[in-house]
């Protein structure tokens, strides 16, 4: 397998101080909260799941028509729900809501809201059964942030996951690839709301199906 190197260039220093803007916006200027989720975003072993993958995440929400109740909760959201990233893991989403709910409650008074965005960060397990309609946006902006992109840059998101799954071999980690494309495309539809569903639905179908035949 190749080395990230020969993939990407980590660590961005633009994405970077976009990422630490953005944080520190939602943070109030605490620079500690904010050097912790640039440790975890760009530490060892990151390469999709990092704070691009964030800003990415952000871009689309600001994009998209989706009618969120309180869009602001979903960015912050959005800021910490890959902050605990173990692709070995099967609390990754659990973890990440619990630094949240750690963290926000010195800036953020509200407890229904620093709850709702523990919310929102759950709903990134992607298992389902979502009603609150922020939390299917959540979901859908982060399903649709790793599959809904151009055939090329989908499959260049794919060689960068592939880097997180380093403890895999080449077999183990195609098997298990190809298994999960066949469990997304199973279900009925990919995407919780009308707008995500116009938008990504049919690409993100044609890319998994793409990636499974190739």
């Amino acid at each position: 397998m190749a080395s990230s190197s020969q993939v990407t260039e980590k660590g961005d220093i633009m994405t970077q101080e976009r990422f630490r803007t953005f944080a520190s916006e939602v943070l109030r200027g605490d620079e500690i909260s904010v050097n912790e989720l640039i440790s975890f975003y760009y530490g060892d072993g990151r390469h999709y799941h990092d704070g691009g993958h964030v800003l990415h995440c952000i871009d689309i929400l600001d994009a998209v028509h989706h009618g969120a109740f309180d869009p602001f909760a979903i960015k912050v959201a959005l800021l910490y729900h890959d902050s605990i990233y173990d692709s070995a893991a099967h609390d990754n989403e659990d973890r990440s809501a619990e630094l949240a709910g750690h963290r926000l409650p010195v800036h953020y008074q509200d407890a229904a809201f620093c709850d709702r965005v523990g919310r929102l960060i759950l709903a990134t397990k992607h298992r389902g059964g979502l009603t609150d309609h922020d939390e299917q946006v959540m979901a859908d902006v982060d399903l649709a942030a790793g599959l809904g992109a151009d055939y090329s840059t989908f499959s260049y998101n794919t060689r960068l996951i592939r880097f997180e799954y380093n403890h895999l071999s080449d077999v183990e980690y195609d098997a298990g690839r190809r298994s999960f494309f066949r469990s997304m495309l199973g279900r009925p539809l990919l995407f919780h709301t009308r707008p995500f569903r116009l938008l990504f639905e049919a690409r993100a179908r044609e890319n998994m199906t793409r990636a499974i035949a190739d």
